[in-house]
C-alpha cells in the first residue's frame, strides 16, 4: 500500500503531463513549417509530413513533437491523427502579414502557456536565476516532480533566450515583460525600415539634408557651450516645382545656417 499522501499524489500526477510544452517553440515550428509547405493552408497526410521531415511517424520524439506543436497552438491534429493542419497562429509565425504580427504570434504562441506567463509574471525585472533556483520554483509553485521541473526549466529557458524575454541590464541577464519585449521589438523594427535618404516613396522625394546648428561658443569662466549636430528630413512631392525646391532651401540656408546671402 502506498505510503504517499492522496493529494500529493493527486499533485505529482496533475504536474507530469500536458503542463507544459516539452520542446522550445524553435523546434515545434519545424513541424509547423513542414505542414505549411506541403499544404500551403491546406490540411496535410501525417505520414506524408514525417516522411518529409524524415523521422518515423509513431516514434516517441515524433509523438512529442506533434504534441508540442499542438500545445503552442502552431497545428491542428493529434500523434495518431491521419491529417494535420497549420493554425491561423501557425501561419502568422511562419508566413506573417509582418514582423509585428510574427512577433504578436510567437508570444502568443509562448504565453498561452500558464506556467511560463506565471514565470515571467513572477521575474520579471529579475536576473534570470539560476537552475537550481528555476527548477525549485516549478517544483514548489507547480507541483512538478525534479525530472519534469528540469524538463519545463530548459524549454522556458530556451524560449526566453530565443524571443527577446531577457536584456542586459547593468552586467546581468533579466527577464522582462511580454510588453516591455513587444515595445523593444517594435523600437527595433521602425529603426530597420526607416527609409535610406534619397529614396522615392509613395510619390514623394525625402532629401536628408545634414545641419549644423551651432550655439556660438562663448568663455563664460570654464564654461564652453557645447555644439549641436542634427539632421533635418525633408519630404518633398514628385510634382513639386523648381520654386518649391529654391524656397526650401533657401529657408534652410537663412533660418538655420544664419546665412542672409541674396
Amino acid at each position: 500500500m502506498s505510503n504517499v499522501p492522496p493529494d500529493e499524489a493527486k499533485d505529482k500526477v496533475k504536474g507530469s503531463r500536458g503542463a507544459f510544452p516539452r520542446l522550445p517553440l524553435s523546434d515545434a515550428l519545424k513541424l509547423a513549417e513542414a505542414v505549411f509547405e506541403l499544404g500551403q493552408g491546406d490540411k496535410v497526410r501525417r505520414l506524408i509530413v514525417f516522411l518529409k521531415l524524415e523521422k518515423s511517424a509513431d516514434s516517441g520524439a515524433s509523438r512529442t513533437l506533434v504534441i508540442s506543436s499542438n500545445a503552442y497552438g502552431l497545428t491542428a491534429g493529434g500523434y495518431s491523427a491521419e491529417f494535420l493542419e497549420i493554425t491561423p497562429r501557425g501561419k502568422d509565425i511562419i508566413e506573417p502579414q509582418s514582423e509585428s504580427s510574427k512577433i504578436k504570434a510567437v508570444y502568443g504562441a509562448l504565453f498561452s502557456n500558464e506556467m511560463f506567463s506565471k514565470f515571467i509574471s513572477s521575474y520579471s525585472g529579475k536576473r534570470v536565476p539560476e537552475d537550481v533556483v528555476a527548477i525549485d520554483y516549478f517544483q514548489h509553485e507547480h507541483k512538478l516532480n525534479a525530472d519534469d521541473a528540469k524538463a519545463c526549466w530548459l524549454v522556458f529557458k530556451s524560449n526566453i533566450s530565443a524571443y527577446g524575454l531577457e536584456q542586459n541590464v547593468g552586467g546581468k541577464s533579466t527577464i522582462i515583460s511580454r510588453e516591455m519585449a513587444t515595445e523593444k521589438f517594435d523600437i527595433k523594427n521602425i529603426s530597420k525600415t526607416e527609409v535610406p535618404p534619397g529614396q522615392i516613396s509613395e510619390n514623394k522625394q525625402e532629401i536628408q539634408v545634414p545641419v549644423l546648428a551651432q550655439v556660438k561658443s562663448t568663455t563664460m569662466g570654464a564654461r564652453i557651450t557645447p555644439e549641436i549636430h542634427f539632421n533635418i528630413q525633408v519630404i518633398i512631392p514628385e510634382d513639386a516645382s523648381a520654386e518649391t525646391y529654391d524656397a526650401i532651401f533657401k529657408s534652410i540656408s537663412t533660418h538655420l545656417l544664419g546665412r542672409n546671402d541674396e
